[in-house]
């Protein structure tokens, strides 16, 4: 019988098939590109989250969680300065704090002033109702208008929750980068609380806030900005370390007097003296 047909010859694959061709490095760009719009719109998502959490955490809890930081841990936050109210002028800070909390009636806070002996003129909030002010800002203002407007403005950040909000994005952010990326690449912490500055809208409506308790308690917003105009923006002098903290001056300064014409609040008026510093130690 001869041969019908012919023996069958398995067809090898094309070796090309699988190659795509796209060069590797476009294909990676591609990838890296998508995960990273993936991640900036996870990221969004969890802002908008941690505003809606931050409505529903008390002020009480709030305390619970934040209002026991010791003397030494606060210390750390402001590059190892010793914190104290055994200052010549923790009573009278304080009592211009309470005094100014008065025109905030709805508030829940019980607030703590500290002082803090250091170098860098500089005012910080921390979550629980913990303000710190530093000597050389004591030192600095020239009258208690300047410093009026300077806790004013802190209060303004407690009365936004801006500081729960920051350390709530952080904390959320830090858990996504490390799902994502790896553990170890970024871990928030109070630091970054006293080391990042608030968003623009945050400071604007934290000095709105500022500007509104001084006009309720002088009949006028003068004075609240002479500190800030003696920063000199040009300059990395101690005193403008206090920049490093809160948005440009120039802007600042151009905001505030906008907010004090819509709201009709006077620039002008009498100032009240600060009493003569009598910091512990000169710093040079």
């Amino acid at each position: 019988m001869s041969e019908s047909r012919g023996r069958f010859v398995a067809r090898q694959p094309d070796p090309s098939v699988n190659v795509s061709d796209t060069h590797p490095l476009a294909e990676a760009g591609v990838l890296f590109a998508g995960l990273g719009a993936v991640f900036i719109a996870v990221v969004i998502i969890s802002v908008y989250l941690v505003d809606i959490l931050v409505g529903v955490v008390s002020i009480e809890r709030e305390a619970q969680w934040f209002g026991g930081l010791r003397y030494d841990e606060i210390g750390e936050l402001m590059e190892g300065a010793r914190i104290t109210t055994d200052h010549a002028q923790h009573e009278q800070t304080v009592a211009l704090l309470e005094t100014l909390t008065e025109y905030w009636p709805d508030s829940t806070y019980e607030f703590r002033l500290l002082i803090a002996e250091s170098s860098v003129p500089n005012a910080v909030a921390l979550p629980g109702g913990t303000i710190i002010v530093t000597s050389r800002l004591l030192d600095d203002v020239e009258s208690e208008n300047e410093l009026a407007f300077v806790l004013a403005h802190e209060l303004g950040h407690f009365h936004g929750r801006d500081h729960l909000r920051r350390l709530g994005r952080l904390a959320l952010i830090s858990l996504i980068y490390n799902a994502t990326i790896g553990a170890g690449g970024f871990a928030p912490n109070l630091s970054d609380l006293s080391l990042r500055s608030f968003d623009r809208q945050q400071e604007r409506d934290a000095d709105r806030f500022g500007l509104e308790l001084c006009a309720a308690h002088y009949g006028h917003v003068a004075g609240t900005g002479d500190f800030f105009r003696r920063l000199d923006p040009g300059s990395r002098s101690v005193v403008n370390r206090y920049v490093d903290t809160h948005p440009g001056m120039t802007e600042r300064l151009a905001d505030m007097t906008a907010i004090a014409a819509e709201q009709g609040w006077p620039e002008t008026g009498p100032l009240r003296p600060w009493n003569e510093p009598t910091t512990m130690d000169a710093q040079p």
